[in-house]
């Protein structure tokens, strides 16, 4: 799997190119890309359940 990173920095040229490769927008890319990717993550993740834990007698 792709570190966090990656994945934004392929978001980020796919907005730029999808925008007509325009000049001057790379931080404007950089920072949708970064929080779509965020956005993905955060809806994605599943926490662990963890088994309770039986009280003394």
């Amino acid at each position: 799997m792709l570190n966090r990173d990656a994945k934004i920095q392929e978001r980020a040229y796919a907005l730029w190119e999808s925008m007509g490769f325009p000049h001057g927008a790379d931080w404007d890319h950089w920072l949708e890309a970064e929080r779509q990717i965020d956005l993905e993550l955060l809806t994605s993740f599943k926490p662990k359940k963890t088994r309770a834990k039986k009280k003394a007698a």
